[in-house]
């Protein structure tokens, strides 16, 4: 399975401290994956990363959507050339025009909530812990409450 991460997404997890996570859900053969162009946004941002967790990838052909950044973009052309392919592959993102964008074309997508959901899912923290860490990683994104209540109650469906 690949992962295809936006910038929010990143960006939450390690203003909370919590990239280590990515890199143990790829032991557990879930491959993290950011475009070039979203690398390109975090170090423009100011964002450094000494042993990322995440592979760097271009897309093979460029990508324009005039209502998306060109991470967005990227990650979306990404993904779609990764599904193209036969591979297993979905959109990590907040973005809700990219999402979407990205849902329209056929693709799967999840955001950084579905993302603590599979890190419990395969193990990488229990469904408790994940609860804990939803609430750590809303405080750097937008959410509403409904959509972290129904993340909650499918943690709690797990235990």
């Amino acid at each position: 399975m690949k992962l295809i991460l936006d910038a929010s997404t990143i960006i939450a997890f390690k203003n909370a401290n919590k990239l280590n996570l990515l890199a143990d859900l790829q032991q557990r053969g879930v491959e993290i994956i950011v475009p070039r162009a979203v690398l390109d946004e975090l170090y423009s941002a100011g964002h450094v990363f000494e042993d990322p967790p995440f592979t760097s990838v271009q897309p093979s052909e460029g990508y324009r959507i005039e209502t998306l950044g060109a991470g967005e973009a990227e990650a979306i052309q990404l993904c779609k050339e990764y599904v193209e392919r036969g591979e297993d592959a979905e959109l990590v993102t907040d973005d809700a025009r990219a999402r979407r964008k990205a849902e329209r074309l056929g693709l799967k997508v999840m955001g950084t909530l579905g993302l603590v959901i599979l890190l419990a899912k395969r193990g990488v923290v229990s469904p408790s812990e994940a609860e804990r860490l939803l609430h750590e990683l809303s405080a750097f994104i937008y959410v509403t409450e409904d959509v972290l209540e129904r993340a909650k109650k499918e943690l709690r469906e797990m235990r």
